[in-house]
């Protein structure tokens, strides 16, 4: 357990857009931060920096940079950008931290080399990483198996403590490399219930029409255009940023651009499509990554039902029932799909019973203040 006492400059490592959102988001989704602002109200000193967005303009000593990485990406599978974040000003933050949190793996990876340097260069320093799929690339290749392992283990030693969102993938890990399992630990993913609470009560017999939201590339879009075609009776609401409109032909189906990093909806918007739903539906495709984790959980604090691909990425599986506080689609055929939407939303009496345990189930195992409590016990 680390000191209190001893890590007074706590340094976050965020995704693009971050920064300008703690300046100017009213944070109801506060959980995207990852304990970002909890933090600051226990530390005196914390800061951030951020990866520059894909397409930023690079300088000639990144645009070396972005080479190499990619050479890397290619012989390993794993996600190096190091040229989007490399900069005097990052390094120089990371220079004067104590304790570093980064809150995915893509931006560990990255940030890595300065991280390396400046403990060479300062002394000691703590670094916490929040996992999301490090542990399920691809390594179909017996070269690729062979750097990525060995990889692996060099980015391993050099990090305190992995955070898992999602029990899957942190089985995985320790089944891979079970002389680390004392760095790996897992704790589900919270969300902020002072917001994301009920504004009204749910009842299926009143909601209109069926909801998907979503954005990374481990749903399944291929089956939510499929859905959206197939379903000519049922009204669903479709929100991304995935360019689909031209493959949609059911005048049913109402496509909205959402972006959470963009801003193209508002909290309070998004939260409104959710309790104006019948249900939310999310198809995935097979990954450890907990995908469609955060959208699930909003949902079901809402009392909106969801439905959704079970993955072997399901962050919690012990927590979940089938029809009980949740639909999991295990036959993840279109037909499936299609037939099971089709039921559902007439069975109003489930579709009830669902919301109230869905309810239940956040409140009691998924609040942001639990996640909170034990990122601060490893700090």
């Amino acid at each position: 357990m680390f000191k209190v006492s001893s890590y007074n400059k706590i340094l976050y490592i965020f995704g693009s857009g971050r920064k300008e959102k703690i300046l100017t988001s009213d944070l109801d989704s506060s959980e995207f931060f990852y304990g970002y602002f909890h933090m600051k109200s226990k530390f005196k000193d914390i800061d951030s920096i951020e990866m520059l967005p894909n397409g930023a303009n690079l300088s000639k000593y990144q645009s070396i940079l972005e080479f190499f990485d990619k050479v890397f990406r290619k012989l390993t599978n794993l996600p190096f950008y190091i040229h989007l974040i490399q900069s005097k000003n990052n390094f120089s933050k990371i220079n004067n931290a104590d304790l570093l949190i980064s809150t995915n793996d893509r931006l560990a990876i990255s940030a890595l080399p300065m991280i390396i340097l400046s403990k060479f260069r300062s002394g000691k320093k703590k670094f916490l990483v929040i996992v999301m799929g490090l542990f399920s690339k691809k390594r179909d290749r017996k070269i690729v198996y062979f750097l990525q392992t060995i990889t692996l283990k060099f980015i391993i030693k050099k990090i305190n403590y992995l955070i898992f969102l999602g029990k899957g993938e942190y089985l995985l890990a320790n089944k891979m490399f079970p002389k680390f399992n004392d760095k790996f630990k897992f704790i589900p993913f919270g969300i902020n219930l002072n917001f994301w609470t009920p504004s009204k009560n749910y009842t299926a017999e009143e909601n209109d029409y069926i909801l998907f939201v979503g954005n990374d590339g481990n749903r399944d879009f291929d089956k939510v255009i499929e859905i959206g075609n197939s379903l000519k009776d049922i009204n669903i609401k479709i929100i991304t940023s995935q360019k689909i409109s031209k493959q949609i032909n059911n005048k049913n189906v109402e496509l909205i651009y959402g972006n959470w990093h963009s801003s193209a909806l508002t909290d309070q918007e998004l939260k409104e499509y959710y309790e104006n739903a019948i249900l939310t539906f999310i198809p995935l495709k097979e990954t450890f990554q907990p995908s469609g984790q955060s959208v699930a959980l909003q949902s079901m604090s809402l009392g909106v039902p969801v439905v959704m691909t079970q993955t072997k990425g399901f962050w919690d599986v012990e927590k979940f029932n089938h029809l009980e506080n949740i639909v999991f689609v295990n036959d993840n055929k279109i037909d499936n799909w299609n037939d099971l939407l089709s039921s559902l939303v007439k069975e109003k009496n489930l579709l009830n019973h669902i919301s109230k345990n869905s309810i239940e189930t956040v409140r009691k195992y998924y609040n942001q203040n639990d996640f909170f409590t034990k990122m601060e016990g490893l700090i």
